[in-house]
């Protein structure tokens, strides 16, 4: 297989490829919202509703307490979270978290490739639709193979850097001293950083299993090869985004205090409010997500060469491999 060229995309700047993508979202975010917001609610919800349920079904204050007397206070903080739920309800929820950690697994490939082969259509100007976002259960095997296959490389490499990380972070207690917790845990987080940079060389497999027919192991490791020398691009990029990630959180921040206002003061009000700004809440991230995956979508077609560099006036996407204007319907 010929070796890709890597070269094209320093001829970016950030600011470029996040203007590309805004230009070709323009007029499209309505149309695309709908897919998004089906996303979010079949992909991203089930999510966070895991999370909360292994969280809530966890014996989180017996594993505090095994930290010693250190973590005494936080696991009676936890305590307090947790002795609250019956026992019927934490069985409810370890089931639930059960299924949803299942459904996930199977679902979570095919509705990546889905997206990434929405934000490419959007990008290249090409017809779609709200079942596009399921347009990657065409090809199950190849979603879910691609997602098994980067999530074993992922859980192997998180070996690798937690066990020094782990290491620091146990040589810090032992040490008992302060700077030595703070030093030690400064670390573990430049480990964690690191980790995080490492793994964005499998960023682009879901793009290239949606717009390639390759195998699931040529696209990750041509994932690979692209991202070589790019990952610092990509992370910058990827950084950018923190003001828009960081004013999304905001209604989310007050759902979840109307929400338990709501269940503590038994408020209409308080309800009322909470759902309102859940609602705000999914279609503010779903537009989020829409904006940093088509973005993502411009630099994958800036590091494949699908188009050529942007004119700093007009702003135009040209080329493809065929040379024609892409901006063009």
């Amino acid at each position: 297989m010929n070796q890709p060229n890597t070269t094209t995309i320093p001829v970016f700047t950030i600011r470029e490829i996040r203007r590309m993508a805004r230009r070709q979202l323009s007029g499209r975010w309505l149309r695309a919202l709908p897919a998004m917001l089906i996303y979010v609610l079949l992909v991203s919800l089930p999510g966070v509703f895991m999370q909360v349920g292994t969280y809530l079904t966890s014996d989180l204050p017996a594993m505090l307490e095994t930290a010693g007397s250190a973590g005494a206070s936080a696991a009676r903080a936890a305590e307090g979270l947790t002795i609250g739920l019956s026992a019927d309800t934490v069985s409810h929820l370890s089931m639930m978290s059960s299924v949803l950690s299942l459904y996930i697994f199977i679902t979570a490939g095919p509705f990546s490739l889905s997206l990434c082969s929405l934000c490419l259509r959007i990008l290249r100007n090409r017809k779609y639709s709200t079942k596009t976002i399921f347009s990657g259960f065409s090809e199950f095997g190849k979603g879910f193979l691609t997602y098994l296959l980067v999530a074993i490389f992922t859980f192997l490499w998180t070996l690798v850097f937690m066990i020094p990380g782990s290491m620091v972070i146990s040589a810090g207690i032992v040490a008992g001293s302060s700077f030595a917790i703070f030093l030690s845990s400064l670390l573990f987080f430049i480990i964690v950083i690191a980790l995080v940079i490492f793994l964005m060389r499998y960023e682009l497999a879901f793009f290239i299993a949606a717009d390639e027919n390759i195998t699931v192991r040529e696209a990750v490791s041509k994932s690979v090869r692209l991202m070589k020398g790019n990952i610092s691009n990509y992370f910058l990029m990827m950084l950018s985004f923190l003001p828009w990630i960081l004013l999304t959180a905001v209604p989310v921040f007050f759902a979840l205090v109307t929400f338990f206002l709501a269940l503590t003061e038994g408020s209409a009000v308080f309800s009322v409010l909470s759902v309102v700004l859940t609602l705000v809440s999914v279609v503010c991230y779903a537009l989020l997500t829409l904006y940093m995956k088509t973005t993502s979508a411009v630099f994958y077609s800036g590091i494949t060469g699908n188009f050529r560099s942007v004119s700093q006036n007009s702003g135009t996407l040209s080329g493809g491999e065929d040379g024609k204007d892409i901006n063009k319907e």
